[in-house]
């Protein structure tokens, strides 16, 4: 866990691309180049991200929400789809409850596969880590939702409370990190959602979203605007 927690920290240099939700067939937004860099956002100037602000959630949480506004349609996320992991689905994994593992090994790596131990469960996974032998980092995660008739997903909108639930029907993700001497670095990242929203402002519709991460986009053309978290608005 200590060596999880530390990799999160090193990696947050990458551009981001191609990030896509669909409605049925249509694209109610999709974007290219986003950069984070540690602490700063930058933002290609074709993209309509704006500033929301700090919203306390109804957990005491605290969050600096990002809006994504295309054709009238605004849709809330927050600085946490940007990391190269995610938090829920990642930590279930670990639960010995929930899941059974088999052990393998390589020359430089613990391959650690993981399977659910209850079929028809809520949101479970089928996959595996690649594992650095020696400190533990993660070299690669891929895991894909488990074929089951009761994977529903809640969420509900951060600012406004409103609430979503939807049957998911597809969720995969891929993680990659090379090493430099002994630090972390993303190398790609991927994630392909589907589901049909029964409950929300799209009941019936099919949803998609497609998230690809990567180091090494092109930024030829392209003009970006920078954003000043001290000052929380874009330079």
């Amino acid at each position: 866990k200590v060596s999880r927690f530390n990799q999160n920290h090193k990696n947050l240099n990458f551009y981001q691309s191609n990030i896509n939700y669909k409605i049925d067939t249509t694209s109610i937004f999709s974007f290219n180049n986003v950069i984070y860099l540690n602490n700063t956002l930058k933002v290609n100037d074709e993209n309509p991200i704006t500033y929301k602000g700090i919203v306390k959630t109804n957990k005491n949480h605290f969050y600096e929400i990002f809006r994504i506004q295309n054709k009238n349609i605004m849709i809330p996320i927050d600085t946490s789809i940007y990391c190269s992991i995610g938090n829920v689905e990642i930590t279930n994994l670990f639960d010995s409850k929930l899941y059974s593992y088999e052990l393998n090994k390589t020359e430089d790596n613990f391959i650690l596969q993981f399977s659910p131990l209850k079929k028809n469960s809520n949101l479970l996974y089928n996959g595996f880590f690649v594992v650095d032998k020696y400190d533990y980092g993660i070299i690669e995660l891929n895991m894909s939702i488990d074929d089951s008739k009761n994977n529903k997903r809640k969420s509900i909108a951060i600012d406004t409370n409103e609430s979503f639930e939807y049957d998911i029907k597809k969720d995969f993700f891929q993680f990659k990190f090379y090493k430099i001497e002994n630090n972390y670095f993303l190398e790609s990242s991927k994630r392909i959602l589907q589901g049909i929203q029964t409950k929300g402002n799209h009941i019936g519709s099919k949803l998609e979203c497609e998230l690809y991460n990567e180091q090494t986009i092109s930024q030829k053309g392209l003009i970006f605007r920078e954003f000043d978290f001290i000052n929380k608005n874009y330079k």
